[in-house]
């Protein structure tokens, strides 16, 4: 791993330091914006077959009240 998982953690934090800058801004509102863009991204070099398998393994995850390791992709 090159520091993929550092980096996007980074600017996840970064993104949210400055939206809640933005007294107007909604966090939730805020955090779907991040998904649905990074989906959207996502989907011009992947296949909706493949981004649906990775969000099934983390909803997966979720319900079993894992902690998710990222193992593709970095």
């Amino acid at each position: 791993m090159a520091g993929e998982h550092d980096l996007a953690k980074k600017i996840i934090q970064d993104s949210i330091q400055a939206a809640n800058a933005n007294d107007a801004m909604d966090q939730g509102a805020f955090e779907r914006a991040l998904m649905f863009q990074l989906l959207e991204h996502s989907r011009q070099s992947r296949s909706d077959e493949d981004i649906i398998s990775e969000l099934e393994h983390y909803i997966r995850d979720i319900e079993d009240g894992d902690s998710t390791v990222v193992s593709r992709g970095c």
